[in-house]
């Protein structure tokens, strides 16, 4: 880890005697653990002028500071929505299997409902992991049913969102709608409530607010 934050903050390629003098390592151990970074491609080679940050290292980099990005640009818009609907609200990112969630604002009701940071939305029974796998990366394949995914589609294609209504027994339901970057599916917002304030259908107050919360987020991400 010193040799990668070495090589990340470094304005340019180091050679094994710079990394061993700046980390008071013996050259050894550095030239042992440059080659198994290397082989990770989290460092590269640069010519004859000592290593650099490698290809997946920068794509580590850009995805954190892209979610860094969504959760700080979100979150007034998020606020925002769960003031007016005093109902729990997420941020998920897609990822595989579903969506992991990123940030969560409490309702401020007495009863509200946690949902902690790190949490995976498991396909195909939460409707923010449905249209990460509907919307998201076409060019992955994915070893489920797809056809939550497809009914997912077809929500947010003519309501702008996808729901759930106590899929999983615990009386609880949901509301999700995608956040897009250009044409990159980026995250997921979701509102999460008791099963009862969904039936027969979600509220058209509910879904419209969600989608002005979504817009609000992807206007601000769109912001140079």
């Amino acid at each position: 880890m010193r040799v990668l934050e070495l090589l990340a903050c470094s304005a340019g390629p180091l050679r094994v005697r710079d990394i061993a003098e700046r980390l008071d390592l013996g050259k050894p151990r550095v030239c042992r653990h440059l080659a198994t970074l290397e082989a990770m491609e989290l460092v590269r080679r640069v010519g004859r002028q000592g290593y650099g940050a490698g290809e997946r290292l920068v794509r580590i980099a850009h995805h954190v500071l892209r979610e860094r990005s969504l959760v700080e640009t979100a979150r007034s818009p998020l606020q925002a929505l769960r003031d007016e609907l005093q109902q729990t609200v997420t941020l998920s990112a897609p990822t595989d299997g579903g969506a992991v969630v990123l940030d969560c604002l409490e309702s401020t009701e007495p009863a509200a409902i946690t949902v902690r940071a790190g949490t995976l939305l498991r396909y195909p029974h939460s409707p923010a992991a449905r249209l990460a796998a509907a919307l998201g990366d076409a060019r992955a394949e994915h070893p489920y049913d797809p056809k939550p995914a497809a009914q997912a589609r077809q929500r947010w294609r003519a309501q702008g969102c996808d729901y759930e209504v106590d899929t999983q027994h615990t009386g609880l339901g949901g509301l999700a709608a995608p956040v897009f970057a250009g044409p990159l599916l980026v995250g997921l917002v979701s509102v999460v409530m008791s099963s009862r304030l969904l039936t027969p259908q979600p509220p058209s107050r509910m879904m419209q607010a969600l989608r002005r919360s979504v817009r609000a987020i992807e206007q601000g991400l769109a912001m140079p």
